[in-house]
């Protein structure tokens, strides 16, 4: 069919689990209004940024959608009359680059496809939801024995996956969820053949731990799945107290009250949650995307779901905090470290907002602690454990013994398949070690930089060492267009408000500062234009004329 043939080979697909990061430079007048002139860039060394310019109501639309007040970040407040004072402007100019910081900084908020759409125009002005309910439609012709389609938005963090109810025709109480992945992920690497063939080990996979498909169907535009609808929902409404279907956003706003899991339900749930890790392993199979929504909870059993999304090339939601943490190396490694906030978050109540967490609060189970101080740690001398290691603690191996299997796991891989998903799995593996090292250099620079300045400062900066500081920043592409935009990416950030350094060195689950530099108060202006060594000259003759070094002449007198 025409509505599932292949993208344009031309379009990029951009990894919407990098982090935007914004800076404001100035502001202009246009049409009467103030318009802020905001640097973006998406990652951290890439240099990849842009320009866009808003309007103070255009922060009053994505505060709206966005909710952010739900995640106690406030909106500066609106004024009437005097806002074209120069003072005043600079404020507000102030308190928007606070309050974007604090959005930018939330995991949750600036993933969404507002925010998105808010810094990223170009690439997410589209409307996807509309064009997936039309993709799902067509899909849904193929399997006759599903009907009844009802969109159900934003339900989750990745606004390139969207989720539908169906119901079937012999089955009219029974509810089934429809999934349609619009946009295959950066880390896909199979082609088409290959990948209906690896999707065929995921409709037969059958393990008490992990929520079977269904059915479900593999195309050039996208991949459609159904699968049972868990009534309770999964592990993040339970641990926040949400319905099901509510919005992601809302799904994870603070609470005034936290709730906390009993014990026994968190030995149980991460029990449960490892054995299914571990025969995934057993298989070869690349998950590395389990997360709270990702577990649901079905007649008191925990069970994992979206296995398949290391086929399609999909990140993980902490694929930022992944690149910070130089003890991650493997697949293994990835679905260690999301364990861990898994973990954290069933503990407390409450998501860890940082990529490490060197303190653990006081109040945490002590059986516990030390498995979350050895996940959590940032410390780059030990290495994580493995899933078999963790199972086998004290804790857990007491717990587990109460485990019954009542059904044998199934999984048939084949010979290619297994081929394929070994692919897949150093695929993802390659980007994160390549994404790895470009921020170690990034961090090397940073070191040099600040020993050059302290020398420079003490005058005692060698030739020798200002060639290899010149070396080292060969290393890495700049597009910076002003010194000082060199001098951020040089600092270990990008030309942003967002320092990307002070979570490099991040060694507590405290917050990040939420308080950020000043911004230039100056409107803009033209750019100076490059003066050329005659020029140079000719000005200094100026600046050092001196007149009594003129000759005395006579004049001769006029007849």
């Amino acid at each position: 069919m025409e509505v599932f043939e292949a993208p344009p080979p031309h379009k990029t697909i951009i990894d919407d689990a990098l982090p935007l990061s914004c800076t404001f430079e100035t502001y202009r007048l246009v049409d009467r209004h103030i318009e802020y002139v905001i640097r973006v860039q998406r990652g951290y060394y890439n240099g990849k940024h842009w320009t866009v310019f808003k309007r103070y109501n255009d922060f009053v639309a994505l505060d709206k959608e966005i909710e952010a007040r739900r995640y106690d970040i406030e909106l500066p407040p609106k004024k009437i009359f005097g806002n074209f004072d120069r003072e005043f402007i600079v404020q507000r100019q102030n308190k928007l680059q606070k309050y974007m910081n604090q959005v930018l900084e939330n995991l949750i908020l600036s993933s969404s496809v507002w925010v998105k759409r808010f810094l990223d125009p170009e690439n997410y002005c589209e409307s996807f939801q509309d064009s997936a309910l039309q993709y799902a439609s067509m899909a849904l012709r193929g399997k006759p024995d599903f009907h009844n389609l009802k969109p159900l938005p934003y339900i989750g963090w990745r606004f390139k996956k969207h989720y539908c109810s169906v119901k079937r025709y012999n089955e009219a109480k029974r509810e089934y969820i429809l999934t349609w992945i619009s946009e295959y992920g950066p880390n896909r690497c199979l082609s088409d053949k290959e990948l209906q063939s690896t999707f065929k080990v995921f409709l037969d996979l059958q393990h008490p731990f992990i929520i079977p498909i269904v059915t479900g169907n593999c195309y050039s535009s996208g991949t459609l799945i159904i699968r049972s609808n868990c009534v309770r929902g999964s592990l993040r409404e339970l641990i926040y107290d949400r319905a099901p279907f509510d919005s992601f956003i809302r799904k994870c706003s603070y609470r005034s009250e936290r709730i906390l899991l009993p014990s026994d339900a968190i030995y149980t749930i991460a029990i449960q949650v490892l054995h299914a890790l571990v025969y995934l392993h057993q298989k070869g199979i690349p998950y590395g995307n389990l997360h709270s929504g990702n577990i649901f909870i079905e007649d008191d059993v925990a069970k994992i779901s979206d296995v398949e999304n290391g086929i399609f090339g999909l990140t993980s939601i902490y694929q930022s905090y992944l690149v910070e943490n130089r003890r991650v190396h493997s697949m293994e490694d990835i679905d260690v470290y999301c364990f861990g906030h898994v973990l954290y978050e069933m503990v407390f109540g409450e998501r860890l907002q940082s990529p490490f967490c060197d303190m653990i609060p006081p109040d945490c189970d002590e059986n516990l602690k030390p498995i979350l101080e050895l996940i959590l740690s940032s410390s780059p001398k030990s290495k994580l454990p493995s899933v078999k290691a963790i199972l086998s603690t004290a804790v857990f191996d007491v717990s587990a013994s109460n485990i019954v299997l009542n059904e044998p796991p199934r999984c048939k891989v084949t010979t290619s398949t297994k081929e394929f998903l070994g692919r897949c799995r150093k695929t993802i593996e390659d980007r994160m070690h390549k994404e790895q090292n470009e921020l170690r250099k990034l961090r090397k620079i940073t070191y040099l930089k600040e020993q050059m300045k302290i020398e420079e400062q003490n005058g005692s900066i060698s030739s020798r060492e200002k060639r290899k500081m010149k070396r080292v920043k060969s290393q890495v592409p700049l597009t910076a267009s002003s010194p000082e935009q060199f001098e951020n990416m040089s600092n270990g950030s990008t030309p942003t408000s967002v320092s990307t350094e002070s979570s490099f060195r991040n060694s507590s689950c405290d917050k990040l500062s939420e308080n950020p530099p000043e911004v230039r108060a100056t409107p803009p202006s033209s750019a100076p234009t490059p003066v050329s060594d005659e020029r140079n000259v000719f000005l200094q003759s100026i600046v050092n004329f001196n007149k009594g070094n003129l000759k005395q002449t006579k004049a001769k007198e006029a007849r």
